[in-house]
């Protein structure tokens, strides 16, 4: 992710793009990694850890959808199965010892946020997403917070069909339109806080 980071911002001008106003976001699996490089550009420690060199623009935005950010306690079959999928999970991110990787304990949002000054955030989600758990974790973690953040929640009697990133798979859909469209508002926003 850095590596493109970097690279958008050695040549994101040459493209059009405005690197004053930079909207980091990412939806499911994706939203974890947007939230862990936020942290990462504002902590030298995991700068370190994760050999990465910081970007010379700090992000005007955070924007999570749908976002599996805690990856120790997966949430969305039934215990003994959610047990054994985050086993598996860690053993594919931090390898067969996974509790003896140095990066163990420093991937998941909530290990690696707190004393960080991050950028606004925003976290979008829907009831019936079966990941639903794992951004009301998210959700009740940023309440509890010093950051400022925003949430766009769709409720299950909006519609059934309000699952998994929605918003990406079936972006012509009114609710997709909308959710995209707030997210632009909300990073506005931001920028204009800046």
């Amino acid at each position: 992710m850095f590596a493109s980071l970097h690279w958008l911002e050695e040549h994101g001008a040459e493209h059009g793009f405005d690197l004053s106003r930079i909207l980091l976001t990412g939806d499911s699996a994706g939203g974890h990694l947007a939230g862990l490089a936020a942290c990462i550009q504002k902590s030298p420690a995991l700068q370190a850890l994760y050999d990465v060199q910081p970007l010379k623009r700090e992000f005007t935005a955070l924007a999570i959808a749908h976002g599996v950010c805690d990856v120790y306690r997966f949430a969305f079959l039934r215990p003994p199965f959610d047990q054994a999928v985050s086993r598996e999970y860690q053993k594919l991110l931090f390898g067969p010892r996974w509790k003896l990787s140095p990066l163990y304990g420093h991937a998941s949002f909530e290990d690696t946020a707190p004393g960080l000054d991050l950028p606004p955030i925003l976290v979008i989600a829907s009831e019936p997403d079966r990941y639903y758990r794992q951004s009301r974790r998210l959700i009740d973690y940023l309440d509890r917070s010093p950051w400022e953040h925003e949430v766009i929640l769709w409720k299950r009697e909006q519609g059934e069909q309000l699952t998994h990133v929605f918003e990406v798979g079936w972006w012509d859909w009114p609710e997709s339109q909308e959710t995209n469209r707030r997210m632009l508002d909300f990073f506005d926003r931001a920028a204009e806080k800046r």
